[in-house]
């Protein structure tokens, strides 16, 4: 009878020691980061939490290029601006382009990794966004070597405008 006694108070301290503990634990499920930058009728985000150099660039109709050395492009070409530019990554890195009133056609997305920092040698995993017309459409792409570049998406754009609908409308 004392075996069994033995075992249900041994018992009974481990499970109160566990709750012990549990109490001093946190269970919050983490936020959403804000994203940084502003907001037009394309917009496209990217962030990332290693250390590196990742470079956002997108191709506009016309061709020209938005990205660190042309972070703003003509008012012709869609007047697109790359209105953020983390240069040294780390948790929580961000950069973001916009347009306002951009131009119809063809935008390609594409990430560059300029340089892989020596604190994380094995790069990682950057989160995509692109917003067209109010439709979000999230890509994960893994960038793990420097001057590695990766297209990450194509996407065609009209204006809601010229097609009757109300701005920031969904594509259908």
């Amino acid at each position: 009878m004392r075996t069994g006694l033995g075992i249900s108070l041994g018992g009974a301290f481990v499970l109160l020691i566990i709750l012990l503990l549990l109490s001093h634990c946190s269970f919050e499920l983490p936020q959403p980061r804000e994203q940084l930058g502003q907001d037009g009728d394309i917009r496209v985000h990217i962030d990332w939490d290693f250390y590196g150099d990742v470079d956002l660039h997108v191709i506009q109709p016309d061709g020209e290029e938005i990205y660190f050395a042309n972070m703003t492009s003509s008012r012709r070409s869609g007047g697109g601006e790359l209105d953020v530019d983390n240069r040294i990554g780390g948790p929580g890195s961000q950069e973001n382009a916009f347009w306002r009133n951009p131009a119809e056609g063809t935008y390609t997305v594409r990430l560059v990794m300029y340089r892989i920092d020596e604190e994380s040698p094995r790069g990682g995993d950057v989160h995509v966004t692109v917003k067209v017309n109010g439709q979000e459409t999230p890509y994960t792409v893994r960038l793990t070597t420097d001057s590695q570049e990766e297209t990450v998406t194509q996407f065609d754009y009209s204006s809601p405008r010229r097609r009757g609908a109300a701005p920031n409308s969904p594509q259908q």
